[in-house]
């Protein structure tokens, strides 16, 4: 009883906070009547979307089609040009990968908007670190969304949590009414979630198009991250695997989890600057990284090579499956 009544009082808190918000947001813009959420029947509407497709057996259309989705996470034009050649069917943009992206410039998508034609999906994080935002910090993602919306991209990448741990529905939804018609993919931010069943329902009411996860543990590879991923992806479509994909791993993630859709940097290849002139000794720009003697002339770079063997990977282990089940 003591513990029902504390994950209670968590999620009052929760409430109260998200109403806080969405009350000072109404407030300055003279909107109050906006301020108490949506109607029951939105809500309820959204996370039908998401409940609705919910597999009846471990098999989903995609891959009994045999149909694969590799997602590239890049931080550059030329990054999302490789993927594009090596077979990605959607990208998402980021920007400084050494503290798990964070939201890339807008005059970066506009650039790669004009040189690809597969799907972009931007990262809406707007600080490395934890997930729990600030008032002020709600304000930057909501406004970043609206950039990007009106510049071209066909997705973002949100999440949100309390100080609990939980998904914080309220706030990610004010993010996902923001974001919509565009598709919306709930990040990693699920993997430190405090339970991740609950954190699946939450995404359920909320409506998001689909959940990114390494299962909880720093690599989707690892044992008890594929039986996690295993499990979700029987309660819900949508699941992607991603976080520690690599080449040696992708195979046996996908034949064990039952996932069709993977994401990942494809074993970045770095590119040596062409810069003549170096300093001596090197002069670092970042003093937090882990420095080396010639960190600031190297670049990481996806090439279509690795991305059409972890495409490859994806497809033979998907067929694989399949012809173990006609078996």
């Amino acid at each position: 009883a003591a513990s029902a009544a504390r994950v209670a009082g968590r999620r009052w808190w929760s409430r109260a906070a998200g109403c806080a918000f969405q009350a000072a947001r109404g407030l300055r813009k003279g909107a109050l009547a906006l301020v108490f959420a949506a109607p029951a029947c939105a809500q309820i509407s959204a996370a039908a979307s998401f409940a609705d497709s919910r597999p009846t057996g471990a098999a989903t259309e995609a891959r009994r089609k045999k149909e694969v989705i590799f997602e590239a996470c890049v931080d550059s034009v030329e990054s999302g040009v490789e993927a594009e050649k090596g077979g990605a069917k959607r990208l998402e943009l980021c920007a400084n990968l050494v503290e798990g992206g964070v939201t890339p410039s807008p005059g970066m998508l506009t650039v790669l908007r004009e040189a690809v034609r597969i799907p972009i999906h931007v990262l809406i994080r707007p600080r490395g670190g934890d997930f729990l935002y600030s008032d002020t910090e709600m304000e930057v993602m909501r406004r970043d969304i609206e950039i990007f919306k009106q510049l071209g991209a066909d997705g973002v990448v949100i999440g949100a949590l309390t100080p609990y741990g939980e998904v914080d529905e309220y706030r990610c939804q004010e993010l996902i009414r923001e974001a919509r018609p565009m598709s919306v993919t709930f990040h990693r931010c699920f993997d430190v979630a405090r339970d991740p069943d609950e954190a699946l329902e939450s995404c359920i009411r909320i409506g998001v198009d689909r959940i990114l996860t390494s299962g909880q543990k720093s690599s989707a590879g690892d044992p008890e991250s594929k039986d996690l991923i295993r499990s979700l992806t029987r309660k819900a479509k949508g699941i992607i695997a991603g976080g520690g994909v690599t080449k040696e791993n992708i195979a046996a993630i996908v034949k064990e989890t039952g996932i069709v859709e993977a994401h990942g940097t494809a074993g970045r290849i770095s590119v040596q600057s062409s810069m003549i002139h170096r300093p001596e000794p090197p002069l670092h720009m970042g003093g937090e990284k882990r420095n080396t003697i010639d960190s600031e002339f190297i670049t990481k770079r996806i090439c279509a090579k690795n991305v059409k063997s972890y495409v490859a990977a994806m497809e033979a282990s998907v067929t694989t499956c399949e012809d173990t089940r006609q078996d």
